[in-house]
């Protein structure tokens, strides 16, 4: 097993790890590996001092690979801020393989909130506009979602690369206060309906754990429409 977690970092992509309440992760890649444990660099941060990681506190570690993700609990041995946040993690006796699924999507009925936003003119930060409005979808007939994104119907045009903030209350009441951030794919009209677009978007920088509750919440209805199918027939 020992062998196999060697060979499993050295394929790492990319890093996320959360705090001892798994409610926030944090972009990391790894900085070094050593025999009793893994020094991880904090990535896009803004404020170092919020952030929630203590030394001795267990924290949750996924790594994504080509193939999959894999995951591990471990404990806080060492933390360093300095121009760079550094988090020293124990090294793991064994790793956890994520489910590696296809996104697979389905179609709701459900009412959902979204932001336009805007980015600065490098296109690296996306943020808020100063007089920043929402639009609330009261027409939306149908959403479509995946871990990957979701489609909807709306009353408005919104050009495509345009970004935006999705609420993911809907997705599950524990998400009640995340906004997940996406780019506008396509908004085309739809046939014999001028006053609907059909519009896509794909998320940005979406957290393995968020992804992971929005793929549950989909099987989940596919599991539900699959038993009302069964008790119609």
């Amino acid at each position: 097993m020992a062998d196999k977690i060697k060979d499993i970092l050295k394929k790492v992509l990319s890093v996320e790890i959360a705090d001892n309440t798994n409610q926030f992760y944090y972009k990391a890649k790894i900085k070094l590996i050593m025999n009793s444990e893994i020094d991880f660099e904090i990535l896009r941060i803004y404020d170092k001092n919020k952030l929630p990681f203590k030394e001795n506190d267990f924290v949750t570690v996924k790594l994504k690979t080509e193939e999959c993700c894999y995951s591990f609990e471990g404990k806080c041995t060492y933390i360093k801020k300095g121009y760079f946040f550094t988090l020293s993690v124990t090294y793991p006796r064994n790793l956890q393989r994520e489910q590696n699924r296809e996104f697979v999507r389905t179609s709701i009925d459900k009412e959902l909130t979204l932001f336009l936003v805007c980015r600065d003119e490098n296109r690296r930060k996306v943020e808020m506009p100063p007089n920043s409005f929402s639009i609330k979808l009261n027409n939306v007939k149908s959403v479509d979602i995946s871990g990957g994104g979701m489609a909807f119907y709306n009353n408005i045009y919104i050009k495509p690369g345009t970004d935006v903030v999705i609420d993911l209350q809907f997705v599950a009441p524990e998400l009640g206060d995340l906004r997940q951030k996406a780019t506008i794919l396509r908004c085309n009209k739809v046939e014999n309906n001028k006053e609907l677009y059909m519009t896509a978007a794909e998320f940005m920088d979406i957290p393995f754990a968020v992804q992971e509750r929005i793929n549950k919440f989909v099987f989940t209805q596919i599991r539900k429409k699959a038993q009302e199918k069964k008790k119609s027939s």
